[in-house]
């Protein structure tokens, strides 16, 4: 019987070999709207989603979760790994999950639940080695050098499934204007090279594809601000201090820290992009050779049990 068993089982895995590249989901951040390594400060604005600081929080007018539903009650929708300093604001849904047990002064509404301290849902140290090993993982594949043409940039989408850019940090702080054409469905990665980035003064405009299908990954910046911008995606800077006012993101916003005024609206990243945790699976020949041998040598012991059975 146990030599039946094996034998389906390897009879289902000589046949259920896929690529190498998964679809990553950037981790615990994939659930929040904002999502802070470090400190946040924000004042006189909004996040739509949920809200994720590994550090201490300082909010002053801001709200969270306004564009969430009664179905995220009971759900932590602010969680602050330590202080929590909260003054006029309000939670719309969801609970708040504060780590640091005093040094919080909480003077918000949670309108549909309440707040804890002392507990940390979320590990962000492990979230941040892996958020990191992603961005820069990402920058490996480069993609299209493009520059640009009379102060814009225009991306082509030419894949179905996946297009990676590169794009100079010096040459888009005084870009007056982007433009992605993809095709719908397809996920696309602008790598976004250099140890400070500026990102102000300019419209981002997508055509064929939406928000929560592009990425713009900084693995090389440890500054990166961003004025009377609104980015159309996910903005991938985990090693960044990020300044972000006078605008909004349609997307996830991660990084490093994070101070300003900047709206956040909620567009959760559903790209399909690689990531350095995926192993290949073996190839179906390769598979499928390692099943016949294994069927070799239980068929062989399958024939010494029998005679001497018999």
């Amino acid at each position: 019987m146990q030599i039946t068993k094996l034998l389906i089982t390897l009879s289902a895995l000589a046949f259920s070999a896929n690529g190498a590249f998964a679809s990553s989901s950037l981790g615990p951040a994939s659930a929040f709207n904002v999502f802070i390594l470090g400190n946040d400060t924000q004042s006189n604005t909004d996040a739509q989603g949920a809200v994720g600081v590994g550090g201490n929080a300082v909010f002053t007018n801001y709200s969270v979760a306004s564009n969430l539903n009664s179905s995220y009650n009971g759900s932590n929708t602010l969680v602050v790994g330590n202080t929590l300093n909260y003054n006029n604001g309000q939670v719309f849904y969801g609970n708040g999950a504060i780590g640091a047990t005093s040094g919080n002064s909480i003077n918000a509404n949670f309108l549909n639940g309440t707040y804890t301290t002392g507990i940390h849902p979320i590990d962000f140290g492990s979230a941040g080695s892996a958020l990191k090993s992603e961005s820069t993982y990402l920058q490996t594949f480069g993609g299209t050098v493009e520059t640009p043409t009379y102060g814009a940039y225009t991306l082509n989408g030419t894949n179905n499934t996946r297009d990676f850019f590169s794009v100079d940090a010096a040459g888009l702080s005084s870009a007056n204007g982007l433009t992605i054409n993809g095709k719908t469905g397809e996920t696309v990665v602008v790598n976004i090279s250099g140890t400070a980035a500026t990102l102000q003064n300019f419209q981002i405009n997508l055509n064929n594809i939406d928000p929560n299908h592009v990425l713009y990954n900084f693995s090389e910046a440890s500054t990166l601000g961003i004025s009377s911008l609104s980015p159309e995606g996910t903005v991938l800077a985990p090693f960044a201090n990020i300044s972000f006012s006078n605008g909004h993101i349609d997307g996830t916003i991660i990084g490093a820290s994070l101070s300003g005024s900047g709206e956040e609206h909620q567009f959760a990243f559903e790209g399909n992009v690689p990531t350095p945790h995926a192993t290949a699976a073996p190839e179906p020949a390769s598979v499928a050779t390692m099943g016949l041998g294994m069927f070799g040598i239980f068929g062989m012991a399958f024939r010494r049990r029998l005679r001497k059975m018999a």
